[in-house]
């Protein structure tokens, strides 16, 4: 992936990793690791276009993408799709929330980042 260009348009993926307390309080730690770890698996490969994806809380990551809102759709399907067949010792499934916003200041994400 090459840095972001100026004349592009840019979205941001808030996600939210849902169930993470539940797991860690009924399961243990080992559970909210594997869970997280799954997650961001699932983060890998429905966003495999970008190495921009980070954790920013402990539930929760942001995605920048190239493009706007509208062509993150299909990537936000593929991991909805991803995380219903995820599957480890203690998880079965993940579910993820998430919200997605595009600038149409090309090049800069600023704008986006601060609708957080």
């Amino acid at each position: 992936m090459t840095g972001i260009q100026p004349e592009q348009n840019l979205s941001a993926v808030m996600l939210d990793l849902n169930g993470l307390k539940l797991a860690n309080d009924t399961y243990g730690h080992e559970a909210g690791d594997e869970l997280i770890n799954i997650a961001a698996d699932c983060m890998r490969k429905a966003f495999y276009v970008t190495d921009r994806i980070y954790r920013i809380g402990g539930d929760e990551f942001a995605v920048i993408l190239d493009g706007t809102a509208v062509d993150a759709e299909p990537f936000l399907k593929e991991l909805d799709r991803i995380c219903a067949g995820a599957k480890g010792q203690y998880i079965e499934g993940v579910s993820i929330a998430y919200g997605v916003a595009g600038s149409e200041e090309t090049g800069n994400i600023d704008p986006v980042v601060n609708l957080w």
